[in-house]
């Protein structure tokens, strides 16, 4: 896993890491595997915004898939691996901050946030393009 072995502390998962693990993408199946595991392991707490509940359930409302809708709810709420956390009204201040300094989109700005506000010293996304402050580390996926 690289730099986050033996890690403690807090890993924010941007949206599209949470979603690869909840569908099942093949693709990306394994370093997601190992990752959890060795969070588990290593005390490394997952965590993630409130607005990946939004960002995952897009799709299930769109195929109009009332199952699909309450599996991600359950998914997200039960905590299997990563910790849900709420989207505070200084996130929301500092995203507006990050959008207009950065560019950042308004969901990736509130991601970006968000771990901040959770105290996050990585933030694990497969978006190469996102930025984020210095004092936190972008670890891209595909390096785990």
């Amino acid at each position: 896993m690289g730099r986050l072995s033996g890690q403690n502390g807090r890993a924010y998962l941007d949206a599209n890491i949470c979603i690869y693990h909840f569908e099942g993408i093949v693709e990306h199946a394994l370093r997601l595997d190992r990752l959890v595991r060795e969070a588990a392991n290593s005390g490394l707490l997952l965590l993630t915004s409130e607005i990946t509940l939004t960002e995952m359930l897009v799709p299930a409302f769109l195929a109009n898939n009332d199952e699909k809708v309450r599996k991600c709810v359950e998914w997200l709420e039960g905590g299997s691996f990563v910790q849900l956390v709420p989207v505070t009204r200084d996130a929301h201040k500092n995203a507006a901050l990050l959008r207009a300094r950065h560019r950042l989109k308004t969901p990736d700005a509130i991601h970006v946030a968000s771990a901040i506000d959770a105290n996050c010293r990585f933030f694990i996304t497969n978006d190469i393009r996102l930025r984020v402050p210095v004092k936190m580390e972008l670890v891209n996926l595909r390096d785990i």
